[in-house]
């Protein structure tokens, strides 16, 4: 730098001829989380508003509606999730038949 003060330069006047730009710091606004908190279950009233809304209904305007993501609101429409009160038939594998040889 010793030789910049002799020359008569500034880091400036140096960074204008290099054409470095100063740095920017933009501030990049927090998204609105949608969705389950984890370890929470959402109300049955949702649920039950969700599942009885028109099948022309697009699962966007669903989200945007009762504040719950795109993946969420898919899976309730198609029974997918495992909510405690839901109706879900139980898988019971029966014995395979041994034919006689």
């Amino acid at each position: 730098m010793n030789i910049l003060k002799r020359l008569g330069l500034t880091a400036e006047s140096v960074s204008k001829m290099l054409g470095v730009k100063p740095k920017t710091v933009t501030e990049i606004a927090p998204k609105k989380k949608l969705g389950r908190p984890k370890g929470r279950t959402i109300p049955d009233e949702i649920v039950k508003a969700v599942r009885a809304e028109h099948h022309t209904t697009t699962l966007e305007e669903i989200c945007k509606k009762y504040g719950v993501s795109m993946y969420w609101a898919w899976s309730i429409r198609n029974y997918k999730s495992r909510l405690p009160n839901a109706v879900r038939k139980c898988h019971k594998p029966k014995r395979a038949s041994r034919s006689a040889a």
